[in-house]
């Protein structure tokens, strides 16, 4: 399992806290959270969060402790020893209960180099010092390890991994730690700290930046927990990296050779003899339309090339900084060629002094020169706005539509029953968006069914039925006739590249060659003549939009469905 911890200084817990002094909070994923049961343990003591997690299936557990401790020269800073006792309480009465024990947060405390573990008495490896100040919380929080027998991930493992929390203009240091006992400090793996710039410039997330946004001092700590086998939740289990990934092809780069190899040739012959030999039935359609499939993908595989945009699909989603220029994005990189010169300077204190300087400057200009780009633009939108309500009323209004932020379109995974309980379970909810749409396509039963209007059908259906018995009846030949090679041809030719592909995963573009028109010709041909249709083709994927975001988005029926079909 993976832990992403980031501590939120949200200021509801001291009520008369000044600016950027306030409580902390704990993101916990869907699967972690649907797979155990949840309890908060401990929110006694300001600052402190313990969240208990048991194991639906195995009986895993262990408690995450989210802690913010302010700094000692501030007014709530100064009473470290009560905040660490708390801890040292609290693990004290949890020990024979749980697991594992998991402490992380901004302590404000510098350890420098003192030493969180006992020479030649515990058995862990040394903690590497990239910090070398130490304040009288770091020396609190020192005693603190010692008597609990807890170390910190920060320093140990990957040298390159590991960096300072807190960057900011007015230096580095290491304030945040993610701390384990000794015994299970073997099972974290690939501890790692993310500074906030290239979380920033990883996910291009400079448009966030603002007057009112400025770049967060403090990093993400990151880590990987990988307990005894035989304790891990067998449910969840590692996936190949591929079930994780969303892989496209790059069908602007399929060869002109498509389907003629040697393999897929024999293939679409083998596929052409079996429908000439059907017996048209259900299960043999479906059989042969499912080779045809397996045939195009095996050779969509083999030689168009694939990328992976599952961690690019977000970006038609983001919001746009409108005032975001090449000066800000020059001004933007020489911050951070900067930061990480300053960062990974290991010489004399002159040059650190030095280093930290052009930080400095360089991080000013660039808050300097946003905010001026900023209140420029925003002078313009008023200006606009202003013209547009003397010459055009209506293109005044779109105008005042359109500012601010815009509503969240997201599905949210919960459901709320008759009676008004929400309930956020997967199983829960798939089952109410699958009756409410299965319900739309059946008849519910109690719907009066107009006699006369049947009867009148079936009376029509009797005699059309009967006029084609008849010997001197006409048929149509335009309509009855079979199909020609040409004419599956000019339909799969004017089919539109780039559309979105159905439940078989085939797109139009790889059926414009003569190769596919062929197999295409004697299967709807075989269609045709049997009035059976694969049953892949009665399977759509329905992609839900709202009718109205002012509406409960938590009601299937208030969503719109448009269906992706084969």
């Amino acid at each position: 399992m993976k832990f992403f911890i980031l501590t939120v200084i949200i200021g509801s817990v001291h009520v008369n806290a000044r600016r950027q002094f306030g409580g902390v909070g704990i993101f916990v994923k869907r699967t972690l959270y649907d797979d155990n049961s949840v309890s908060v343990c401990d929110r006694v003591f300001d600052g402190i969060l313990g969240v208990k997690f048991v194991n639906k299936i195995s009986g895993y557990s262990f408690i995450i402790y989210s802690c913010y401790l302010p700094p000692e020269n501030s007014p709530w800073g100064r009473n470290a020893n009560a905040f660490f006792g708390h801890l040292l309480s609290q693990l004290y009465m949890y020990d024979n209960e749980v697991d594992c024990f998991f402490i992380s947060g901004d302590l404000n405390a510098r350890l420098g180099h003192l030493r969180d573990n006992i020479h030649d008495l515990d058995d862990i490896p040394d903690r590497h010092t990239i910090d070398k100040n130490v304040n009288q919380h770091g020396r609190d929080f020192h005693e603190f390890l010692l008597e609990s027998k807890f170390c910190t991930l920060n320093g140990r493992g990957n040298i390159h991994s590991d960096n300072f929390t807190s960057i900011s203009s007015r230096g580095t240091a290491v304030v945040d730690y993610m701390c384990v006992s000794h015994d299970q400090l073997r099972y974290c793996k690939n501890f790692r700290v993310i500074t906030m710039q290239n979380v920033i410039d990883d996910y291009g997330l400079q448009y966030l930046l603002s007057d009112r946004c400025k770049i967060p001092d403090h990093s993400i700590l990151c880590t990987e927990f990988c307990p005894l086998s035989s304790l891990a939740n067998p449910s969840h289990e590692k996936a190949p990296n591929n079930a994780d990934k969303t892989i496209r092809y790059r069908l602007n780069q399929m060869p002109v050779n498509f389907l003629s190899s040697e393999i897929a040739r024999n293939a679409l012959l083998e596929i052409i003899s079996s429908i000439e030999s059907c017996r048209e039935i259900q299960s043999e359609i479906d059989s042969i339309y499912s080779k045809l499939c397996d045939c195009i993908i095996n050779e969509m595989d083999d030689v168009i090339p694939k990328y992976d945009c599952s961690n690019r699909m977000w970006k038609k989603f983001r919001s746009h900084k409108p005032y975001w220029n090449n000066e800000l994005s020059t001004l933007w990189n020489d911050m951070k060629e900067k930061e990480k010169a300053f960062v990974r300077y290991r010489g004399q204190a002159s040059g650190k002094r030095r280093l930290h300087m052009e930080f400095k400057h360089a991080r000013y200009n660039f808050d300097k020169r946003l905010r001026f780009h900023e209140r420029h633009y925003r002078s313009t939108v008023v200006e606009d706005i202003e013209v547009s309500c003397l010459h055009d009323p209506r293109q005044f209004w779109d105008k005042l539509k359109r500012i601010g932020q815009p509503k969240s379109r997201l599905i949210p995974m919960e459901v709320c029953d008759n009676i008004g309980n929400v309930s956020c379970s997967t199983k829960d909810v798939l089952d109410v968006w699958y009756r409410d749409y299965s319900s739309l396509y059946q008849n519910p039963g109690n719907v009066n069914f107009d006699d006369n209007f049947f009867e009148r059908t079936n009376n029509h259906k009797q005699a059309l039925e009967a006029r084609m018995q008849d010997p001197l009846y006409d048929s149509n030949y335009i309509l009855n006739r079979n199909f020609t090679i040409d004419e599956i041809r000019k339909a799969v030719m004017k089919a539109k590249k780039g559309k979105a592909v159905g439940f078989d995963r085939i797109p139009y573009d790889v059926l414009q060659n003569n190769d596919a028109i062929s197999v295409l010709y004697h299967l709807f041909q075989l269609i045709f003549d049997s009035g059976i249709i694969p049953g892949a083709w009665k399977t759509a994927i329905i992609s839900p939009i709202p009718k109205d975001i002012t509406k409960d988005s938590r009601v299937p029926l208030n969503y719109r469905d448009r269906k992706s079909v084969v």
